[in-house]
């Protein structure tokens, strides 16, 4: 099929610099350019689904686009007949670059039909809404696992085909862009990747997969991720050149790439919405497959908690991620030990541990638990002052605050939020008047 690319020069902005990329099928391939109307907005609702009550059916909010450009193009034709000419399920590919952040420029890539445009006749406009391209229920053709998984050759000491939780989630997320995708996994329980396998000493365990069989196409990669995200209380999200995978309530500043700090002079606005749920029940039951362990059990923590004994809405999540196993350095094998994936073990040799879902400080479930509560607004019989409002705020400059990033306030806005930390659950990012707007909840 042929296609018909559309440019817009490159624009200066306070910010750095911006440019998009359209491309539609046309019945001969041809290349022209177009005017923008104005700068676009980038946004994301990171904030849990919970319209349906029952979490179970957890989905997530992708990053959207509202492109708008003048109908006229150079070549004198027009836009509006090129996207009438579409089909009703022909894609229109849409690909900006910009240099936010240290002045590199980054490629995002998001899709819409011709249900998502808008014509003007007046203003002889077009404007186009859009979403994350690389879409959580089709095939990605760049998903890979290279570089990621064991080769079994080369003095690597570890057996072929093997992958870590956490590469798994990295493949995941290199997957939702071009090579300039910058991925951060934050809060992720097992830490270890490919290079801690076969260098550590004997007792190592992490979990992971046999990549060969569970773990070698996207749709297999989406599924293991959607339930990470879910049992340990994160988002994923893919925005402005980075792709993400953030525990809710994770908070720490040992790293200052983690948060930004934002004081009264960054803010254009600030207010408090109150958003209280009446949350009578709220039950978890998270588990992990550990294919090693005889009978393959499911093994994690159930958790069910009255919240308010009057109130209206129960959440109710499950889920539970097939297929992994224990990583474990052999003692048979001579130093250093080959890393294997558990095949014969008991529920005792299971990297899977209770204490791993349940640790006060560390574990799966306590810490989703914990995430989601901060979230959803979920306090003991809501009245934990922290969990009762959501605040919402206008950053000054776009590269104030990362997407993934968390606010670390100063003193001086407002005592609801003086010298507390709050994670966005909504990002706003307007390219045409350089600010952020979004909603938070204090972690």
């Amino acid at each position: 099929m042929a296609t018909l690319t559309i440019n817009s020069p490159s624009v200066s902005t306070q910010f750095g610099t911006f440019s998009a990329t359209i491309l539609m099928e046309a019945s001969s391939s041809s290349t022209t350019t177009m005017n923008l109307l104005s700068m676009p907005s980038i946004k994301q609702d990171f904030d849990v689904q919970d319209t349906a009550k029952d979490l179970s059916t957890f989905r997530y909010n992708l990053s959207t686009i509202t492109l708008a450009m003048f109908d006229d193009l150079a070549d004198g034709t027009k836009m509006f007949t090129a996207i009438n000419n579409l089909g009703t399920n022909d894609v229109i590919r849409i690909k900006i670059t910009t240099n936010i952040f240290d002045n590199t420029n980054r490629t995002d890539f998001f899709v819409a039909t011709r249900a998502d445009c808008k014509y003007d006749r007046v203003k002889r406009t077009i404007t186009i809404d859009a979403r994350a391209a690389l879409r959580y229920d089709v095939e990605v053709t760049s998903f890979s696992t290279t570089g990621l998984v064991t080769t079994g050759s080369g003095g690597e000491s570890a057996d072929a085909g093997l992958i870590t939780s956490k590469d798994a989630i990295l493949a995941f997320l290199k997957s939702q862009g071009d090579s300039s995708i910058v991925t951060k996994i934050i809060g992720h329980k097992f830490t270890h990747t490919l290079s801690d396998l076969g260098d550590l000493t004997i007792g190592f365990k992490t979990i992971g997969l046999d990549a060969n069989t569970y773990y070698n196409t996207y749709a297999k990669a989406q599924t293991h991720v959607l339930k990470f995200g879910i049992i340990e209380g994160a988002f994923l999200g893919a925005m402005l050149g980075f792709s993400f995978y953030v525990r809710r309530n994770f908070n720490s500043t040992s790293d200052s790439d983690h948060y930004a700090d934002i004081s009264a002079s960054d803010l254009r606005e600030f207010g408090i919405k109150f958003d209280i749920r009446n949350i009578k029940q709220f039950d978890t039951n998270f588990q992990i497959q550990d294919n090693g362990v005889s009978g393959a059990p499911d093994i994690g923590t159930s958790v069910t908690e009255t919240v308010n004994s009057r109130g209206s809405q129960d959440i109710d999540l499950a889920v539970g991620i097939d297929d992994m196993n224990t990583l474990f350095n052999d003692p048979n094998d001579a130093v250093p030990y080959k890393t294997k994936l558990l095949s014969a073990g008991s529920l005792s040799d299971s990297a899977i541990s209770t204490s791993t879902f349940t640790d006060a400080s560390t574990g799966i479930s306590t810490n989703a638990r914990a995430s989601y509560k901060k979230s959803l607004g979920i306090g003991t019989n809501n009245l934990d002052n922290d969990n009762r409002f959501l605040i919402d705020f206008e950053i000054l400059g776009v590269d104030t605050l990362r997407p993934y990033q968390f606010i670390n306030f100063a003193s001086n806005i407002h005592p609801s939020v003086n010298g507390k930390k709050a994670r966005p659950s909504y990002l706003e990012y307007d390219l045409e008047n350089n600010i952020i707007k979004g909603e938070a909840y204090l972690i």
